[in-house]
């Protein structure tokens, strides 16, 4: 019986047995020496790192506390600062009525004089309400006050009393608790413009005011009269 013989490239394994395992011993073994170097350094990293967390969640925890101290510490701290407490003239101040009653009094008081200002500074108008534009004569005239112009009450009399809009024409008196009286020529717009050309550097706003201290209400009163008719004149 004949044999077909057939040809093949590589006939004969290019390793033996012995080589591949001989290999495989050697694989096996770095495998176990990498197992026993790397295993305890990735169970060190482990533990360190449950370590860093456990005790960073304490020192945040920590941190917290220590901030929340603080605040209450500070915060008694500063009102322990801010007690408040009445100095000996404010407690005799406080414990009196009749302070506030005087001042009520003189309000009062200061409030009538203005209106008799009033009354008298309309016959000066009259003088010259031919002279003077009639809007500004058709508003009746004004009496304000307040409790804290710089901390301290006033009261105020605007006659005449036009305010509209950017056109004002008043001829303000005032009273300012511990300073003084004065009268006031306020004018803006075409009041300005039209009236006071050659009196005032041209500005949107123009103002003229004369001071008098407090002395008695009849020395104050004529002052203040006199005053305003040379206010009303240099309008005309």
């Amino acid at each position: 019986m004949n044999s077909k013989i057939t040809f093949v490239e590589r006939p004969l394994p290019t390793k033996s047995s012995i080589q591949s395992q001989k290999n495989c011993n050697i694989k096996t073994s770095s495998v176990t020496k990498n197992t026993a170097i790397n295993g305890p350094m990735n169970a060190l990293i482990t533990s360190l790192s449950s370590f860093l967390n456990i005790n960073y969640t304490l020192l945040c925890e920590a941190s917290l506390q220590f901030l929340f101290l603080s605040i209450g510490l500070l915060w008694t701290s500063m009102i322990k600062q801010t007690k408040i407490q009445f100095l000996p003239a404010e407690m005799a101040f406080v414990s009196s009525p009749d302070i506030i009653l005087t001042k009520n009094a003189i309000v009062q008081k200061i409030k009538s004089f203005l209106e008799e200002i009033q009354i008298k500074q309309f016959d000066i108008l009259k003088k010259y309400s031919s002279k003077l534009p009639a809007e500004v004569l058709k508003i009746s005239p004004k009496i304000s006050r307040g409790e804290n112009y710089k901390g301290l009450p006033w009261l105020v009399l605007d006659n005449p009393s036009y305010f509209q809009h950017n056109n004002i024409f008043a001829v303000r008196t005032m009273f300012w608790w511990g300073n003084f009286f004065s009268i006031t020529l306020h004018l803006s717009g075409n009041n300005k413009d039209d009236l006071l050309k050659k009196i005032f550097a041209v500005n949107s706003f123009s103002k003229l005011a004369i001071k008098f201290p407090i002395d008695s209400l009849a020395a104050v009163e004529d002052k203040l009269l006199r005053n305003y008719e040379l206010l009303v004149k240099c309008c005309c």
